[in-house]
């Protein structure tokens, strides 16, 4: 798993676990393919806080291999005291329709169904025991094979008082306010942006380009006089442009250009993300004189003391004698 992979699965885990403050226990247990009618689901619970109250929840995650509209489960909890507590609870899984209820966004869906409210726990450890209980009409013996349920799961929660269940509405009313505003923006920036392109392509800006003209540009290149022998002997031109390979460059041409125009040209792709962003943040902080203007200018300082700069707008024209 590369770097940036684990670090986004890091941010979401850590904003899961942030936004999930009532959470006092979840555990999920698998139940393999199916869960089997012997099959018994144990969680043991310990050390919760004897003064608090908490809301109990039996959690389901099943798939469209679900053959049933509800669920019925039998339930024991044996307390520190040794007293045990059976409770049989019917669930419905599905809408009318058959939708199977639930969260999730693929065709396995997670299901909280409440077991207990407002409990407070005696000091000791706490064991639960799940089964399910599923028998289809008209038949005594139960299904001995449950299919569609993947894992079975213990949740604890602390029970909100009414002004903290207040502001937990506030919370979540302002976060799907926040989250439509986002959509909300983001809606109409896309429907501009896809606007502007739109008008680009039917000309509005001005004219585009071809794909052919891209190909094949336009260079004003020099007419030259060449005589019988293959020499040349003049040249007519209004820039005197000769076209070349990029192989026929010399080496430290190309590494003069690349050291004063972008350093970093051979560890991007054409874009250079770092700079650009790096570029952004120095114009926010300081401002238009954070980048000076320049102007390149090739030295010939090595050819001797007698070397003069030459501005690179300035063009140069070597006469040619003929004998």
């Amino acid at each position: 798993m590369s770097l940036k992979s684990s670090i986004l699965y890091f941010l979401i885990a850590i904003a899961l676990v942030s936004c999930d403050k009532k959470r006092v226990f979840d555990e999920y247990k698998s139940v393999g393919k199916g869960w089997n009618k012997d099959s018994i689901v144990r969680f043991e619970l310990s050390k919760i806080d004897t003064t608090k109250q908490y809301n109990l929840f039996l959690s389901i995650r099943d798939n469209n291999d679900y053959p049933f509209n509800n669920l019925f489960l039998i339930v024991s909890m044996e307390q520190p005291d040794k007293v045990t507590k059976v409770d049989t609870l019917e669930y419905m899984m599905t809408d009318p329709d058959g939708s199977l209820l639930g969260d999730g966004f693929t065709d396995v869906k997670e299901s909280k169904l409440i077991y207990k409210e407002h409990m407070k726990f005696k000091s000791g450890i706490y064991k639960v025991h799940i089964r399910q209980a599923v028998r289809q009409t008209g038949k005594v013996t139960g299904v001995q094979k449950l299919e569609g349920i993947t894992d079975v799961g213990f949740r604890i929660e602390n029970r909100l008082s009414m002004a903290a269940l207040k502001n937990n509405t506030n919370h979540n009313k302002d976060i799907a306010h926040y989250t439509r505003r986002f959509w909300i923006i983001f809606g109409y920036t896309m429907g501009a942006v896809f606007l502007f392109f739109l008008l680009a392509s039917w000309g509005v800006f001005g004219s585009m380009p071809s794909f052919e003209d891209l190909e094949n540009p336009d260079s004003n290149l020099a007419t030259e006089i060449i005589s019988s022998d293959g020499v040349t002997i003049g040249k007519f031109y209004n820039e005197n442009r000769t076209m070349i390979k990029y192989s026929d460059l010399p080496k430290h041409l190309v590494d003069a250009l690349v050291a004063t125009e972008d350093e970093r040209f051979y560890q991007h792709s054409g874009i250079d993300a770092k700079r650009t962003l790096g570029a952004f943040a120095r114009l926010a902080t300081i401002g238009e004189t954070a980048f000076p203007r320049r102007r390149l200018q090739i030295s010939a300082a090595a050819n001797g003391p007698e070397s003069k700069r030459m501005d690179h707008r300035h063009q140069t024209r070597t006469p040619i004698h003929q004998k």
